[in-house]
């Protein structure tokens, strides 16, 4: 049992975040009392591998929850909020732009992980960073101490903060995830094995993660190798959107570097 003051749990939202989450609440003995959404079969679905009811209607949802956790996409925060019925539990979000939601309820905050989510995707938890925030002292420490039962690595954060990691994030994983597709691509449509780069790509971000990546840049770009980048833009002459972009972060590699060496 908590020690937190929160023990009953609805989830509302029933996509990658909500699955995650929830599984993560389950991993931990935390009790999902229901899950909300507006989809009747993924709503089901998601509550029937969690072990819990489902409620597809706002008026429905169970007023008697500790923490009501808002998984849902950004524009749909303000919404619901705004459509939820009086509550008397913690109600948070889990975005990392928006802020604390307003409704008819006392206690606000965000529950915010730092990581890529798919539902199908098992997640180790204890290593996501958890930001939090709340409108109160109280309702922080109480917050704090629940997100302490799936993750070591619990931040007090504002908004601002939580948009400047969110920024960063988005060049670290949803920027390089695209550019790991465009060269898949670039292989795949010449009938060459995009997985030989699988090496490639683990020893990448190892480097990255135990080390400053500002230290293990390579490439043509860094060395100033003129004829190899002109023959890459050959390569691309029949996709110029794929040349530009080559062109984009050749230039910006090299501005870095030049600047760093000043």
């Amino acid at each position: 049992m908590s020690e937190t003051g929160i023990h009953r749990v609805v989830i509302a939202g029933t996509g990658n975040v909500a699955s995650r989450l929830g599984h993560a609440f389950k991993a931990a003995s935390i009790q999902i009392i229901e899950v909300y959404g507006r989809n009747t079969a993924k709503a089901k679905a998601l509550a029937t591998s969690l072990g819990t009811s489902y409620v597809t209607e706002i008026s429905a949802i169970n007023v008697e929850a500790d923490l009501y956790v808002l998984a849902v996409s950004d524009d749909a925060i303000a919404i619901l909020s705004q459509m939820l019925p009086p509550l008397h539990g913690l109600v948070v979000h889990t975005s990392a732009s928006a802020p604390l939601p307003v409704g008819s309820f006392s206690h606000t905050g965000v529950l915010y992980p730092l990581q890529t989510m798919l539902s199908h995707r098992n997640i180790e938890f204890s290593e996501v960073p958890l930001f939090i925030e709340t409108n109160s002292d109280e309702q922080t420490k109480r917050l704090c101490s629940f997100a302490g039962q799936l993750s070591a690595k619990v931040i007090v954060a504002d908004q601002l903060t939580r948009m400047r990691y969110h920024l960063a994030a988005v060049f670290a994983s949803n920027f390089t995830n695209h550019l790991y597709s465009i060269a898949f691509e670039l292989l795949a449509v010449n009938g060459l094995t995009p997985e030989l780069l699988h090496p490639l790509i683990l020893e990448t971000a190892l480097k990255a993660v135990e080390g400053n990546p500002e230290d293990s840049q390579t490439g043509p770009a860094i060395r100033g190798d003129v004829k190899t980048i002109k023959t890459h833009l050959d390569l691309l002459d029949k996709r110029p959107d794929y040349q530009q972009l080559y062109e984009n972060f050749t230039g910006l590699i090299k501005n870095y570097y030049s600047k760093r060496n000043e």
